[in-house]
Protein backbone atom coordinates (compact mmCIF):
# COMPACT_ATOMS: atom_id res chain seq x y z
CA UNK A 1 0.00 0.00 0.00
CA UNK A 2 0.97 3.53 -1.09
CA UNK A 3 1.19 6.18 1.29
CA UNK A 4 -1.43 9.07 0.88
CA UNK A 5 0.59 11.97 -0.67
CA UNK A 6 -1.09 15.42 -0.68
CA UNK A 7 -0.40 18.89 -1.57
CA UNK A 8 -2.25 21.40 1.12
CA UNK A 9 -2.26 25.32 -0.29
CA UNK A 10 -3.85 26.66 2.42
CA UNK A 11 -2.40 29.08 4.47
CA UNK A 12 -0.67 27.71 7.59
CA UNK A 13 1.40 29.60 10.32
CA UNK A 14 3.28 27.99 12.77
CA UNK A 15 0.73 28.96 15.56
CA UNK A 16 -1.83 26.38 14.29
CA UNK A 17 0.31 23.82 14.85
CA UNK A 18 -0.76 23.51 18.46
CA UNK A 19 -3.91 23.36 17.92
CA UNK A 20 -3.74 20.83 14.91
CA UNK A 21 -2.09 18.36 16.56
CA UNK A 22 -4.32 18.48 19.37
CA UNK A 23 -6.75 17.74 17.13
CA UNK A 24 -5.12 15.39 15.64
CA UNK A 25 -4.73 13.44 19.03
CA UNK A 26 -8.33 13.61 19.50
CA UNK A 27 -8.65 16.69 21.41
CA UNK A 28 -12.45 17.83 22.35
CA UNK A 29 -11.70 21.13 23.66
CA UNK A 30 -8.83 23.62 22.31
CA UNK A 31 -7.51 26.41 24.24
CA UNK A 32 -8.17 30.13 22.95
CA UNK A 33 -4.92 31.36 21.46
CA UNK A 34 -3.90 32.93 18.02
CA UNK A 35 -3.45 29.69 16.39
CA UNK A 36 -6.23 27.60 13.82
CA UNK A 37 -6.97 24.15 14.32
CA UNK A 38 -6.43 22.86 10.75
CA UNK A 39 -6.63 19.31 11.50
CA UNK A 40 -9.75 19.08 8.98
CA UNK A 41 -8.24 20.65 6.16
CA UNK A 42 -5.23 19.37 5.99
CA UNK A 43 -6.72 15.64 6.87
CA UNK A 44 -9.62 15.63 3.86
CA UNK A 45 -8.23 18.14 1.88
CA UNK A 46 -11.47 19.11 0.99
CA UNK A 47 -12.22 21.53 4.13
CA UNK A 48 -12.18 24.88 3.94
CA UNK A 49 -8.77 25.84 4.89
CA UNK A 50 -9.47 28.52 8.57
CA UNK A 51 -6.76 30.97 8.16
CA UNK A 52 -7.28 33.35 5.24
CA UNK A 53 -4.65 35.53 6.00
CA UNK A 54 -1.60 36.04 8.61
CA UNK A 55 0.52 38.80 10.21
CA UNK A 56 4.23 38.79 9.96
CA UNK A 57 6.82 40.69 12.36
CA UNK A 58 5.11 44.10 12.75
CA UNK A 59 7.74 46.47 14.31
CA UNK A 60 6.25 49.38 15.42
CA UNK A 61 9.12 50.58 16.68
CA UNK A 62 11.48 51.03 13.04
CA UNK A 63 10.64 54.11 11.28
CA UNK A 64 9.26 52.92 8.72
CA UNK A 65 7.00 50.77 10.47
CA UNK A 66 8.34 47.82 9.28
CA UNK A 67 5.89 44.08 9.31
CA UNK A 68 3.67 42.21 6.11
CA UNK A 69 0.25 41.04 6.20
CA UNK A 70 -0.74 37.92 3.51
CA UNK A 71 -4.44 37.60 2.41
CA UNK A 72 -4.96 34.53 0.13
CA UNK A 73 -2.39 34.48 -2.49
CA UNK A 74 -1.08 37.73 -1.93
CA UNK A 75 1.42 39.39 0.09
CA UNK A 76 2.16 43.03 1.53
CA UNK A 77 5.55 43.80 3.04
CA UNK A 78 6.41 47.53 4.52
CA UNK A 79 9.65 48.97 5.55
CA UNK A 80 13.18 48.77 4.22
CA UNK A 81 15.62 46.61 2.13
CA UNK A 82 17.88 44.48 4.86
CA UNK A 83 20.66 46.95 3.24
CA UNK A 84 18.54 50.20 3.88
CA UNK A 85 18.48 50.70 -0.05
CA UNK A 86 14.92 50.49 -0.86
CA UNK A 87 11.64 51.22 0.94
CA UNK A 88 8.28 49.26 0.53
CA UNK A 89 6.07 49.40 -0.44
CA UNK A 90 6.17 45.87 -2.02
CA UNK A 91 3.39 43.53 -3.04
CA UNK A 92 3.46 39.72 -4.16
CA UNK A 93 1.65 37.32 -5.57
CA UNK A 94 2.75 34.22 -3.54
CA UNK A 95 0.96 31.62 -6.14
CA UNK A 96 2.32 32.86 -9.06
CA UNK A 97 5.85 34.23 -7.70
CA UNK A 98 6.71 32.24 -5.02
CA UNK A 99 10.04 33.67 -4.54
CA UNK A 100 8.99 36.96 -4.32
CA UNK A 101 10.73 38.88 -7.31
CA UNK A 102 8.21 40.68 -8.91
CA UNK A 103 6.71 43.89 -7.32
CA UNK A 104 3.25 44.33 -8.17
CA UNK A 105 2.72 47.72 -5.64
CA UNK A 106 2.74 49.94 -8.60
CA UNK A 107 0.47 47.72 -11.03
CA UNK A 108 -1.99 47.01 -8.69
CA UNK A 109 -1.67 50.30 -6.13
CA UNK A 110 -5.53 49.41 -4.97
CA UNK A 111 -4.83 46.52 -3.59
CA UNK A 112 -1.34 47.51 -2.31
CA UNK A 113 -3.21 50.22 0.09
CA UNK A 114 -6.39 47.93 0.64
CA UNK A 115 -3.69 45.37 2.23
CA UNK A 116 -1.36 48.43 4.06
CA UNK A 117 -4.80 49.29 5.37
CA UNK A 118 -5.98 45.99 6.81
CA UNK A 119 -1.99 45.51 8.61
CA UNK A 120 -2.51 49.03 9.42
CA UNK A 121 -5.70 48.41 11.52
CA UNK A 122 -3.42 45.72 13.49
CA UNK A 123 -1.59 48.18 15.09
CA UNK A 124 -3.70 49.24 17.91
CA UNK A 125 -3.67 45.25 19.32
CA UNK A 126 -0.43 44.90 19.39
CA UNK A 127 1.29 43.65 22.41
CA UNK A 128 4.64 46.09 22.46
CA UNK A 129 7.70 45.12 21.27
CA UNK A 130 10.38 44.24 23.98
CA UNK A 131 13.70 45.70 22.43
CA UNK A 132 15.97 45.57 25.62
CA UNK A 133 18.71 48.46 25.67
CA UNK A 134 22.06 47.83 24.27
CA UNK A 135 25.05 46.57 26.18
CA UNK A 136 28.26 47.03 24.87
CA UNK A 137 29.06 44.05 26.78
CA UNK A 138 26.32 42.04 24.91
CA UNK A 139 25.94 38.71 24.14
CA UNK A 140 26.23 36.95 21.32
CA UNK A 141 25.09 39.90 18.93
CA UNK A 142 23.72 42.96 18.56
CA UNK A 143 24.66 44.66 22.00
CA UNK A 144 21.50 42.56 23.87
CA UNK A 145 22.30 40.42 26.60
CA UNK A 146 21.64 36.53 25.17
CA UNK A 147 21.83 33.36 27.41
CA UNK A 148 25.30 32.62 26.53
CA UNK A 149 24.95 29.08 25.14
CA UNK A 150 25.04 30.13 21.07
CA UNK A 151 28.40 32.06 21.65
CA UNK A 152 31.89 30.34 20.69
CA UNK A 153 34.09 29.61 23.11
Amino acid sequence: MQPLLRSYNGLLHITDWYNTLLAAAGATELPYNDGYNQWDALRTGTAIPPRQDFIYNIDETQDPLTGAIRVGDYKYVTGETQDTTYHGPWLFNIADDPNEQHNLAKEQPELALELEALLMAELPGLVPADVPPNSPDGKPTDGVWGPGWCTAQ
